[in-house]
């Protein structure tokens, strides 16, 4: 997708509902758009929803249908409008959660809504399954969810990016302490960087640099994210 058609949900003005009560924190709709896919500082890495849907999302040909449909519901909320446009569709909601809810290293909670039409024992190998999203735009995550972009993504072996970390590497180190940094081995990469010794020195963006303060090693360390 364009950066500008992700940017009307990412950073969408969902106003300011009494369930999004922290306005003098400031909402995510009033930052401006994240410059970089991956970014690390010293509390490890983040991901870039807005850049995750750019580069790996498809705008469904049931986006446009859904928003048609909601003129014709004007007063029904987002989360029942999209339910009630699927499953007037024939589809069932075969899964769904919000990031909140489990460690992550987005910039930006979402909902996410797996959709599906057959009966499949394994929804997330569901080739035909829609997913709807509404991205948290304000502060509080109990509010402020935008309008839901239905969308698929065609390069993930799953029906939708599942891993919601980024991997840690840095050329600084052997293959052995490499594999320690990344998801599969660790659901905390920054704490095994930690434990081989290493803290942040300095740097915030898309590469940072440790040091080792018993050695005094610094190394330049880089996030990664691979989709599956």
């Amino acid at each position: 997708m364009q950066l500008n058609t992700v940017a009307k949900y990412t950073r969408q003005n969902t106003g300011a509902h009494f369930l999004d009560s922290g306005g003098a924190y400031g909402r995510i709709y009033n930052n401006p758009l994240p410059s970089a896919f991956l970014s690390i500082n010293e509390y490890g890495a983040t991901i870039s929803v807005t850049h995750l849907l750019v580069q790996y999302a498809t705008i469904h040909p049931l986006h446009s249908q859904l928003y048609k449909y909601a003129i014709t519901e004007p007063d029904m909320p987002w989360f029942d409008i999209g339910q009630s446009f699927m499953e007037q569709r024939g589809f069932e909601c075969a899964a769904r959660d919000n990031t909140y809810n489990v460690d992550n290293d987005f910039d930006q909670s979402f909902v996410y809504e797996v959709w599906t039409k057959n009966e499949c024992s394994d929804w997330i190998y569901d080739e035909s399954a829609v997913i709807v999203v509404y991205v948290h735009t304000g502060c509080d995550v109990r509010g402020g969810y935008a309008s839901p972009i239905v969308c698929t993504f065609p390069e993930s072996e799953h029906v939708m990016p599942l891993d919601f970390l980024a991997d840690l590497y840095s050329p600084d180190l052997d293959d052995t302490e490499n594999e320690l940094l990344r998801v599969g081995y660790s659901g905390y990469p920054l704490g095994q960087l930690e434990g081989l010794g290493y803290s942040w020195l300095e740097g915030s963006g898309q590469s940072a640099k440790f040091i080792n303060k018993e050695t005094q090693k610094v190394i330049t360390v880089f996030p990664e994210y691979f989709i599956y």
